[in-house]
C-alpha cells in the first residue's frame, strides 16, 4: 500500500490527511481525527510531520487548531489522487467497495498501533 504513494514522498496516512485538508484548504484538527478514526495524539504526530515538510500550516484560535493547506501541499493533490486511483485499481477486483472501506479502517488502526509501539 505504501508503494502506491511513493511519488508523493508520503505514507498513506500522511497522504490521506493532506488530501482531506487540501479539499477544504482549512480543516479543524479534531475533525480530521474524527474522519479518520484516529486518536488526537496520532493526528498531532501526523500533522507535525506535514508541517515540517511545509505541506500544511497550523492556525490556532483559542483552543481550536485549524490545519491549512500550503502551496506545496496543494501541488501534491493531483499526485495523491492518482496514487489513490492506482491503489483502488489494484484492489477493485479483489474487494467489494464495502470490504475496501473496512480494509482502510482496519489498516488505519493497525498503522496507529504500530506507530505507538515505535515511540
Amino acid at each position: 500500500m505504501e508503494e502506491a504513494f511513493g511519488k508523493t514522498g508520503l505514507s498513506t496516512s500522511h497522504a490521506l490527511i493532506l488530501y482531506l485538508v487540501n479539499q477544504e484548504e482549512e480543516l479543524h484538527q479534531k475533525e480530521i481525527g474524527e474522519k479518520l478514526h484516529l486518536t488526537p495524539s496520532t493526528i498531532t504526530r501526523f500533522i507535525e510531520k506535514l508541517v515540517r515538510k511545509k505541506l500544511v500550516t497550523k492556525r490556532t484560535e483559542g483552543k481550536n487548531v485549524f490545519i491549512c493547506s500550503t502551496e506545496e501541499g496543494l501541488l501534491l493533490q493531483n499526485e495523491i489522487i492518482s496514487s489513490w486511483n492506482r491503489l483502488h485499481d489494484t484492489y477493485k477486483d479483489i474487494l467489494t467497495e464495502e470490504e475496501a472501506l473496512q480494509f482502510i479502517t482496519i489498516s488505519s488502526k493497525l498503522i496507529e498501533k504500530l506507530q505507538k509501539q515505535d515511540n
